[in-house]
């Protein structure tokens, strides 16, 4: 009966690459939320899986050992952080050799020039 073999369509379908937001999306705190990580486990068997994060107190690395922790399998460079696109950004916006004062928690500051720039 083709009512009951049709497949039905998923908000997946022709989608390459997941980018999922962290906290209260992922985790809330140091816990992860009900089936966050078993649906990202799922989805990174056909998709690329990224990260990203406005939360600029920790670096990338920090981030992906606690996704580790909690079941997920993540390199740090998957994780963007929003100093990480601030620099990003900056590297296009602002010439080179400019000098950039970053005020803001170590993690922000531990990457002080943007591409392109001393």
């Amino acid at each position: 009966m083709a009512l009951f073999s049709a497949r039905r369509p998923t908000p997946l379908d022709d989608v390459d690459v997941v980018l999922a937001d962290l906290d209260g999306v992922v985790y809330a705190s140091e816990l992860a939320l009900p089936h966050a990580v078993d649906s990202l486990n799922e989805a990174a068997r056909t998709r690329r899986l990224g990260f990203i994060t406005n939360n600029a107190s920790r670096t990338d690395a920090t981030v992906a050992a606690q996704l580790n922790e909690l079941g997920l399998t993540v390199r740090p460079d998957e994780i963007v952080t929003s100093p990480q696109a601030a620099i990003r950004l900056l590297g296009e916006k602002v010439p080179a050799p400019a000098t950039i004062l970053v005020v803001g928690a170590r993690a922000s500051s531990s990457r002080r020039s943007a591409p392109g720039t001393p």
